[in-house]
């Protein structure tokens, strides 16, 4: 019954490329279409990747308290040996060309945004998410004008969320925001960043893309409010995981996804590389502002300390940081955490060796070593 079913959807097919070629073409482009699209829906939620490295550094094997410090320090000697500073020379012009893009775009004659703007061109982007994207369109092929537009989208709503998340942030740069725009003005020029990456990620007219910049700004959105509360410390750790990729992570990882989509390569390794890309760089900034004096709650050199000092909340909910301070020095939480972004730096160099040209991609990788 079976070999005869088979026989007669391959006759009915043959008569349909002979008889309508460009309408069957259609609707198999359309199946194929709607399949990535379900594919894509897959990036909503975490996987177990991101997960793995944080229970690693929970139970402290085999790497113990003593051997920490060297173990990081040769790990990083090695990984700064490959961060080669001119990684993104072959892709500097169109990284000007998307700023000089953004900028024009958002000169219009509204007070909110023109201030935005302005901010825009002294804050410039960081180019890590622009960066990893276009290297990887550059490491597949070449890079197409379908690529660019939607390395812009994700740029702009990168940017916007940027916006919204210095709503509480008590930075000099921060404030001069809130000096001129208010809450209600940030947000309104956060929202208006993410409305134009929409717009410009529809000129592409793929679904799919479309898509996963919808993924992209849910899951920023359910990253903002996701709590950090669970029953001990590895529930807690889990959760802070799954923030990193909520609020960092998933803009890295679906934005590679969709340059290898674009360019008809292996979404999964693209999205391996910007997955842990993001993870890295997530830890990297608790570190940072740990060293910059910024005591956070939700940051993973608190959180892992918590485990051994329950304490160290209570003495940052009543600004003994001081206190706070040692209790994390004794638990070692900086030199962990630096451990957990090695984990993923390492794990997203694996994934870009996976390509026919991963130098670059290894470099960038390894270039956020330099911020540890």
């Amino acid at each position: 019954m079976l070999r005869w079913k088979t026989i007669c959807w391959a006759s009915f097919t043959t008569a349909c490329m002979r008889k309508t070629p460009e309408k069957f073409l259609g609707l198999a482009s359309a199946y194929a279409e709607r399949q990535m699209m379900h594919h894509f829906a897959q990036g909503l939620y975490p996987d177990s990747g991101i997960y793995i490295f944080a229970d690693k550094c929970l139970r402290k094997n085999p790497i113990n308290d003593s051997q920490l410090e060297s173990y990081c320090n040769d790990k990083l000697l090695a990984l700064k040996t490959i961060a080669n500073p001119s990684f993104r020379e072959s892709i500097k012009s169109h990284l000007t060309n998307i700023d000089t893009s953004i900028s024009k775009m958002l000169k219009i004659d509204i007070k909110a945004t023109d201030i935005v703007t302005k901010f825009f061109d002294f804050y410039g982007t960081k180019h890590m998410h622009a960066s990893a994207m276009l290297l990887m369109a550059q490491a597949i092929g070449r890079i197409s004008m379908k690529q660019l537009l939607f390395t812009q989208s994700i740029e702009m709503a990168h940017f916007g969320s940027s916006i919204h998340n210095k709503i509480l942030d008590n930075s000099s740069e921060a404030s001069w925001l809130h000096m001129f725009l208010g809450d209600n003005g940030m947000i309104l020029g956060g929202d208006y960043m993410i409305s134009n990456a929409s717009i410009e990620c529809c000129r592409i007219n793929s679904l799919p893309l479309i898509q996963l910049l919808c993924l992209i700004i849910q899951n920023i959105a359910k990253g903002s409010i996701l709590s950090l509360k669970g029953e001990g410390i590895s529930e807690v750790l889990m959760n802070y995981c799954a923030l990193c990729f909520y609020k960092t992570a998933s803009i890295m990882a679906n934005g590679c996804q969709g340059i290898a989509y674009l360019a008809n390569s292996d979404t999964k390794i693209s999205y391996d590389y910007g997955k842990h890309i993001g993870m890295a760089l997530s830890v990297a900034s608790d570190i940072k502002d740990y060293l910059n004096g910024k005591l956070k709650y939700n940051s993973f050199p608190v959180l892992f300390a918590a485990n051994t000092h329950p304490s160290i909340h209570k003495l940052i909910q009543e600004k003994q940081e001081n206190l706070a301070k040692e209790l994390i020095a004794d638990a070692n939480g900086i030199n962990w955490a630096k451990k957990l972004a090695i984990h993923h730096i390492e794990a997203a160099i694996e994934a870009a060796n996976q390509f026919e040209s991963p130098k670059e991609l290894v470099a960038l990788a390894a270039s956020i070593s330099n911020s540890l």
